[in-house]
């Protein structure tokens, strides 16, 4: 039985065994409109269509691309998508009546060593905009100490947004009784997060929070109004990205970036950069804490050499009490201290002994107070428990 064997077109092994020696060289370039255009002049001249039009795509938007002969998009005869990691990360067109005759197998094999390049491409400028972030941690790590921890992460998530090619940013944090995430800083661009949110809700951060891992989903952003219009900003639902925030796989909290609205979800890139801000951003937040622990604890330290030096003066113990309060107060960073004590001949009577107020003004906490239940009381104090006893709110 007679066999036909079909040749395919040199031309094409000719144009693989380039894009090979391209991709094995290093030769292809990161920025997206330079490797377009050095890919559109290689086509041109092994390619025997008369026009064509190479596009390099990122997050669904075309980031570069480059044209040989009189290529229209309305003129393409066949459009070949170049994908990677499940996203379209470029796409060719062929113009001409050629264009519907390529061989099949070359069409393959093209597709699959163009997605090598732009894959080597798309990670060359990962590497490039990791190394972005990690100066940026760099630089802020410097300024651990300087700025709080709040106005230190809200500086570092604005001046990520843009590096990241997200709409705004947000971070949780577990509040003190563990029993929600409250929002810890935002970026400047950033309104409408909710403050709180219940640990055991359906919210986005609070899945990333309990499931320890990445969450794709929708966030609630309040869209900002135009300067000088009339109302207020709306509030809508944007694409994103939750990443738990881990230090040693201890979590140090959430973080929340929202998305622009014309982008679907993110894709496989985008998610590895976010990730990849995320670890860094995690040793941050531990360094800014652990440094603010430290100061407290230096106050601390401070408040106790003062009041053990002010004992030793032998001074009056009413101006020892003054002065212990007001080191308490400098140390919590509290604007209002009391020290009030119990009386053995009258227990249900707590008597102000000393006082410190930041405004200069006492008002009715510098009176005692009477206690309406003294048993009850005194076993809550003997078990160390807080009580809130007074409310010294300044009167408006």
């Amino acid at each position: 039985m007679d066999s036909l064997i079909a040749s395919t077109p040199t031309y094409g092994w000719e144009l693989l065994a380039q894009l090979a020696a391209w991709g094995q060289q290093g030769m292809v370039s990161t920025d997206p409109s330079t490797c377009a255009g050095e890919l559109a002049d290689l086509l041109a001249r092994h390619l025997p269509m008369p026009d064509g039009r190479i596009e390099i795509i990122e997050h669904g938007a075309i980031l570069g691309s480059a044209t040989w002969g009189r290529h229209s998009g309305d003129r393409a005869s066949a459009r070949l998508s170049i994908r990677a990691d499940g996203d379209e990360i470029g796409c060719l067109y062929l113009g001409g009546d050629s264009a519907a005759a390529l061989d099949p197998n070359i069409a393959i094999a093209l597709t699959a060593q163009l997605a090598l390049l732009l894959a080597t491409r798309r990670r060359e400028a990962e590497i490039a905009v990791i190394g972005q972030l990690r100066a940026l941690i760099a630089s802020t790590l410097e300024s651990v100490g300087v700025l709080d921890v709040r106005t230190l992460l809200s500086a570092v998530l604005s001046e990520a947004l843009p590096i990241l090619n997200v709409e705004s940013a947000g971070i949780y944090s577990g509040d003190d009784d563990g029993q929600a995430l409250a929002l810890t800083a935002t970026s400047a661009s950033a309104d409408g997060y909710p403050q709180l949110i219940a640990h055991d809700s359906e919210d986005l951060p609070a899945r990333a929070a309990a499931r320890g891992e990445p969450q794709i989903g929708s966030a609630l952003v309040a869209t900002s109004r135009r300067r000088g219009a009339a109302g207020t900003a709306r509030a809508t639902e944007r694409p994103a990205l939750a990443i738990p925030l881990l230090f040693h796989q201890q979590s140090a909290g959430v973080l929340v970036a929202a998305l622009h609205a014309s982008a679907p979800e993110p894709d496989s890139s985008q998610v590895r950069l976010i990730e990849s801000f995320a670890e860094q951003l995690a040793l941050l937040l531990r360094n800014a804490r652990l440094f603010s622990q430290q100061q407290q604890r230096a106050r601390e330290l401070f408040v106790l050499y003062e009041n053990s030096k002010e004992i030793s003066t032998g001074a009056q113990i009413e101006s020892t009490l003054d002065r212990a309060t007001e080191n308490i107060a400098l140390a919590l960073d509290a604007e209002h201290c009391a020290v009030r004590l119990i009386e053995p001949q009258r227990p249900d009577v707590l008597r102000t002994v000393a006082i410190y107020a930041e405004n200069g003004r006492t008002h009715a906490s510098a009176s005692d107070i009477a206690i309406v239940n003294a048993p009850s009381f005194l076993a809550q104090i003997s078990r160390g428990e807080p009580l809130q006893i007074e409310d010294v709110a300044a009167p408006a």
